[in-house]
């Protein structure tokens, strides 16, 4: 794609956010999450904070909720496998049955150890537990994957991907702190 391409892109992408409906309201006031857009899921199952732009509304991809943040010189495409791949941020929400540090504990056993960068456990904002590893998929692939309970037997699984190490990335650890279950 040529240089008029892209522009012509971007000005699609960027006038699609500005028309989008809006996910919530930036709150300035005595919020934690001081300027991120609150998103609430349209089923009522989880909300979160998220600086949008540079994260897009988010996608529907077969029992998931996925935002990504996207490059620049970003391709012409309807394939989310591509979206995600390309993007320079990925979130991926899903809801996976277990308790969530037992799903976080099997979930770092399975990695191989030299893919292994970190294991925490924190608290969200709203009192969740979240249990996480951060690790390298591959040479250009980080991750960081949080298990946050939403019920004794039920856990969100967030997946965030990146092309750089995230594990303590502030921007991802702010949406992890204002992640909430139910809206």
């Amino acid at each position: 794609m040529g240089p008029h391409g892209r522009a012509v892109l971007r000005g699609l992408l960027l006038v699609s956010i500005l028309a989008a409906p809006a996910c919530g309201d930036v709150n300035a006031g005595d919020d934690p999450f001081a300027g991120m857009v609150l998103y609430e899921d349209p089923a009522g199952a989880f909300s979160l904070r998220l600086l949008e732009p540079p994260w897009l509304p988010p996608l529907s991809l077969d029992g998931e909720t996925a935002f990504v943040v996207p490059p620049s010189d970003i391709a012409i495409t309807t394939d989310p496998s591509v979206i995600l791949s390309e993007a320079l941020y990925s979130l991926q929400v899903q809801t996976e049955p277990g308790a969530s540090a037992a799903l976080a504990a099997a979930f770092a056993t399975a990695l191989p150890p030299a893919s292994m960068m970190q294991q925490q456990s924190a608290q969200t904002a709203s009192g969740l537990a979240s249990f996480e590893v951060a690790w390298q998929e591959s040479p250009t692939q980080f991750r960081r994957d949080v298990f946050l309970a939403a019920s004794p037997t039920q856990a969100f699984h967030l997946l965030f991907t990146a092309g750089r190490p995230i594990g303590d990335d502030p921007m991802i650890t702010q949406m992890i702190a204002s992640f909430r279950v139910g809206t």
